[in-house]
């Protein structure tokens, strides 16, 4: 975990360190497990002291590549397929969100789309800006 993802495992140390420190200082804490844990045991891991940077992601198309992709899928045959894979390219939505949008989830008039939290990968509500190019394929 700390090599593939560093940010993760820093959290996760931080985390485990505060529930042990909280559970052994709380007033409720069982004695008799002192025995077994007299002393936080993420204490003995090593840390780094700041939690790591994360470095943004260099594996995105380029302005040329984005123009060659949209340009490649205005001419597919499978219309379907390439309005689909248009809108993934335009709004940097996941596949699971673009594939299962629902006619109601678009609101024309506001131009944008209302993604509940049940498909989204942080379980949060989202709102998707929509720009021309997006309304239309939206209408087809």
């Amino acid at each position: 975990l700390a090599e593939n993802a560093p940010g993760s495992a820093w959290l996760l140390f931080s985390l485990l360190s505060a529930l042990y420190t909280f559970a052994m200082n709380h007033p409720r804490y069982d004695r008799a497990l002192e025995a077994l844990c007299n002393k936080n045991p993420v204490s003995v891991l090593k840390r780094t002291k700041q939690r790591p940077r994360l470095t943004p992601r260099t594996d995105c198309l380029d302005t040329k590549e984005m123009k060659a992709a949209v340009a490649f899928l205005s001419n597919h045959q499978n219309r379907t397929a390439a309005n689909a894979l248009t809108l993934l390219l335009l709004t940097g939505a996941r596949k699971r969100e673009i594939t299962e949008l629902k006619y109601l989830e678009v609101n024309f008039i506001k131009r944008v789309i209302s993604l509940p939290a049940d498909r989204i990968k942080t379980k949060q509500p989202r709102q998707i800006p929509c720009t021309e190019a997006i309304m239309s394929i939206l209408q087809e």
